[in-house]
């Protein structure tokens, strides 16, 4: 080889190493315990097991861990030992490779008077108002919440996902990185749903090892399960919990690891198989029951995919919602949490306090709020059973939620992703 070659291919490899394959791309940050917060990534090239993933932010350097999934290299660094309420600036890279400089303002922890946003059911089509919506408005949001069906990578099995029709990991990196902007500024958490389990909405048939059982899901984000207890294992993900201020927040899996779960080790078709995470129930019941005992905790607020009611009667399985309900919603209603924001449905709707079917003081706030956008579309209102316990619903708009905690009150908001308006308002006093 001749040297003039041997330095164009080392040029090649050098602008490939720091602006293609090897640069970070996706870039997200995440809740990590009191004053800490996670950095997460994703490269196209393996940089080597020397080359550790970092992140540089307040003059201080931190390194941290690679997962190798199909095709992609996930990294995350934990950075600890925060100033509340400070505004920092970061970059994160592998090797020598490295990010633009990103901002983030620091969750004050303790704070009693904060917004969050919420979406659902959220994929790389039909969402770029909302992504738009919130990351104009996202200096309001200590953190935004997706309540499961993320990026929708899965439906390019069934040709409905033609955004980039490469394959799922080509859609899933498409929507992280359509999100960068607004998931670099602020923590973007997440809770599985039934389009994150394998990458076929089908089934597994095609699908490789390192693509079923909720794979992508656990490995492109890095949650707080192990800093909330629900597990020893890093990228455990499918549950766990976090406080902020007054506020404790429980995120739960309604697709494994529940007697009768739509989604199991031997499930072969209308999903792929999945779940053998551990105890959810037991860990749920320990988890609310601390929380519920707490005297400095106002509200209880759960997240999840799946409904316990809806106007809409068609589901998969066929007897999930009753199996979903059975499952969490004695222990939701037990433990008094205030407000369970899920999606699944592809609109919104807000119901009543209920419990066991009926309207019930003390009963849970269910908010279904899948309408953000994806490729499925928004939904129209159903002829099931539940009308008498819902006060609102949208079945025409896509959208997001916004909630606002000041102290002894949460105002829930659902703010239309077109418009910036607010289409619904509920104020919810504590009971504690």
């Amino acid at each position: 080889m001749s040297r003039s070659l041997a330095f164009v291919l080392l040029g090649i490899f050098t602008a490939n190493q720091v602006f293609g394959a090897g640069s970070p791309k996706g870039v997200h940050i995440a809740f990590a315990g009191v004053n800490s917060i996670t950095i997460s990534f994703y490269t196209t090239l393996d940089t080597g097991e020397d080359n550790l993933p970092w992140a540089s932010i307040a003059d201080r350097n931190f390194t941290g861990s690679t997962t190798k999934s199909k095709s992609r290299y996930h990294h995350d660094v934990i950075v600890s030992d925060l100033e509340p309420g400070e505004v920092y600036e970061y970059t994160t890279g592998v090797g020598s490779a490295s990010s633009e400089p990103f901002t983030f303002h620091m969750i004050d922890y303790k704070s009693t008077k904060f917004k969050a946003a919420f979406v659902g059911d959220m994929g790389v089509n039909n969402s770029q108002a909302t992504i738009d919506l919130l990351t104009k408005n996202i200096d309001q949001y200590a953190w935004v919440h997706h309540v499961g069906d993320v990026s929708y990578a899965d439906d390019f099995d069934v040709k409905i996902e033609p955004s980039s029709g490469d394959g799922y990991d080509d859609v899933y990196d498409l929507f992280q990185d359509e999100l960068e902007t607004l998931a670099t500024s602020t923590p973007y958490m997440v809770s599985p749903g039934n389009h994150d389990v394998t990458c076929r909405v089908t089934s597994d048939l095609g699908c490789p090892e390192q693509q079923r059982n909720f794979s992508a899901f656990r490995e492109r984000w890095r949650m707080p399960s192990i800093e909330s207890g629900s597990s020893t294992v890093e990228h455990h993900n499918v549950w766990y919990s976090y406080r902020i201020g007054n506020v404790h927040f429980v995120s739960i899996d309604t697709e494994s690891d529940f007697p009768n779960a739509p989604t199991k080790p031997s499930t072969k078709i209308g999903g792929g198989a999945g779940g053998g995470f551990g105890d959810q129930l037991g860990w749920l019941k320990n988890d609310l029951k601390e929380a519920n005992e707490d005297e400095s905790v106002d509200f209880i607020v759960a997240m999840g995919h799946r409904v316990f009611y809806s106007s809409s009667i068609t589901d998969w399985p066929l007897l999930a919602v009753k199996h979903v309900k059975e499952a969490f919603e004695p222990i939701f209603h037990e433990y008094n949490v205030d407000l369970y924001v899920c999606g699944h449905k592809h609109f919104y709707e807000r119901g009543k306090p209920s419990f066991d079917d009926k309207e019930a003081e003390g009963g849970t706030i269910q908010i279904i709020n899948g309408a953000s956008g994806c490729n499925e579309g928004v939904q129209g209102e159903g002829k099931g059973k539940a009308h008498h316990l819902i006060a609102k619903g949208n079945y025409e708009s896509t959208g997001y939620g916004e909630l606002e905690v000041d102290g002894k009150e949460m105002i829930w908001r659902y703010i239309l992703s077109e418009s910036g308006s607010v289409d619904d308002e509920i104020v919810i006093k504590s009971r504690r």
